[in-house]
């Protein structure tokens, strides 16, 4: 009998066919009058090798009328972190200017057509590829305009390049990251919410540097200039672009495993304590090939787990701590995709249609939740069964949740870090109440101690 093939539909506006999640690659179908035309590009992608300039692998299936792609960790950009969503940018630009060598271009720019390879960017829409004198068929690029005889390329940039990607990276380097973020999340291509616009930028808080004004007039004199030489303009865009600084070392918890002396060597076990003990036990006994971090900080645990063999997505709520793990991974080239991504946005109340969510999206062989549980039961007052429930949706075979006590000194003598503590029936904040939830969502249980006598590591397993 033949296998019948599992597949999901993926979200996008595609008048060329439809796309399909099939669980370990992606599929794509081609409408029938349009498939000769794409094979075109695709063969000049395989005779080229494309795919060495960051272009998704992709098979053909004639047969099919489809396209297979390579499958990557889906992830938006308003979980990027800046740097990412920065260097996404330059990858696309850098990319109209490679594949233009060869006769080719890209028909649009948006932040979707790219997806991460850990620290890699990824070019996967695969029908943006356009070879460069077809670019004028485009219809819809000139969907409201009165001057028809203006260049596609001038029109890529006008209404793809400057609001899409340009004005969100400003307003990121304005530090706006709420004001950034939004318009990624909710301002996206075909969404119906508007598109971002220079007002965006004008009405975001933030400090004006006089490089950055400067930096500014340049882009917008650029924008409103006649493109005589498209690559040549791109070309003044990816300079200025190059020299926005995004840097943010305005955080606290930059400096989390140094003040708790914890910043261990990963090569020196001999000096670890026994929290990292137990989860480097862990991780030896349970050889996950993926694991999720979930409020990594600057990711020790993360790059234990990569160490160790584990393909790793760190998540963090602090921008400046996930940019800097970012930073990290991409200079040494760790198998570490970093997002920024807050605990409530895995929440099923907080899943947004337009998104899959994310419990579908990262879900891991091993699950870590350290030193966290506290700060989202008594700091932001989500219910500890909510959050056991979510863990249990995230975790494919196990998860290590670390629970802490009211004696400890964080929760003592820092009481600002917790401010729905007043608010909380104590009774019900506890280790037995939260092995009791495990169970229920768990098929094994077992508690193991921590370094500090007021913590505990719960070790979830097999998840109901």
């Amino acid at each position: 009998m033949e296998k019948i093939e599992k597949k999901i539909r993926l979200g996008g506006n595609d008048d060329k066919g439809t796309v399909y999640d099939c669980g370990k690659y992606i599929k794509r179908e081609i409408l029938r009058h349009h498939f000769e035309k794409t094979a075109e590009i695709y063969y000049l992608y395989k005779k080229k090798r494309l795919d060495k300039l960051g272009i998704v692998k992709t098979y053909i299936k004639s047969n099919q009328q489809s396209y297979v792609h390579q499958k990557h960790i889906l992830t938006y950009p308003h979980e990027w972190t800046y740097s990412m969503f920065k260097d996404s940018l330059l990858f696309q630009l850098i990319l109209v200017i490679k594949l233009n060598q060869i006769g080719l271009s890209l028909k649009d720019f948006l932040p979707s057509n790219v997806l991460f390879d850990h620290s890699r960017p990824i070019f996967v829409d695969f029908l943006s590829l356009i070879v460069t004198k077809d670019l004028d068929k485009e219809e819809w690029l000139y969907d409201g305009e009165v001057d028809h005889s203006r260049k596609p390329e001038e029109l890529l940039i006008k209404k793809m390049l400057i609001p899409y990607l340009l004005i969100p990276l400003l307003v990121f380097v304005l530090k706006d990251y709420k004001r950034g973020r939004d318009l990624l999340r909710y301002k996206a291509c075909n969404f119906g919410n508007g598109i971002p616009k220079w007002s965006d930028l004008f009405e975001a808080q933030g400090i004006w540097s006089f490089r950055l004004i400067v930096d500014v007039v340049k882009l917008r004199l650029l924008s409103l200039l006649p493109v005589k030489d498209y690559f040549k303009t791109i070309e003044k865009y990816l300079k200025i672009i190059r020299s926005l600084d995004l840097l943010n070392e305005n955080s606290g918890y930059l400096s989390y495993y140094e003040e708790k002396g914890e910043n261990f060597s990963l090569l020196n076990k001999e000096n670890w304590r026994q929290k990292q003990k137990f989860v480097y036990g862990q991780l030896k006994k349970i050889r996950p090939k993926s694991v999720l971090d979930i409020g990594a900080n600057t990711g020790w645990y993360s790059m234990l787990s990569e160490k160790m063999g584990a393909s790793v997505i760190a998540t963090e709520k602090d921008e400046a701590v996930i940019d800097y793990l970012y930073q990290k991974a991409k200079n040494n080239n760790f198998k570490i995709l970093p997002l920024m991504l807050p605990f409530k946005d895995f929440l099923e109340k907080n899943s947004e249609s337009n998104y899959i969510p994310s419990t579908n999206r990262l879900r891991s062989d091993l699950v870590l939740c350290l030193a966290l549980l506290h700060h989202l039961v008594l700091g932001e007052g989500i219910d500890e069964e909510i959050i056991v429930k979510t863990l249990s949706k995230l975790s494919i075979n196990a998860c290590i949740l670390e629970f802490v006590d009211f004696t400890d000194e964080k929760i003592r003598f820092q009481p600002d870090f917790f401010p729905k503590l007043g608010n909380k029936d104590f009774k019900k904040y506890n280790l037995k109440r939260l092995i009791f939830l495990g169970k229920k969502y768990f098929r094994n249980v077992s508690v193991h101690p921590s370094t500090e006598s007021s913590r505990k590591l719960i070790l979830l397993k097999n998840p109901i």
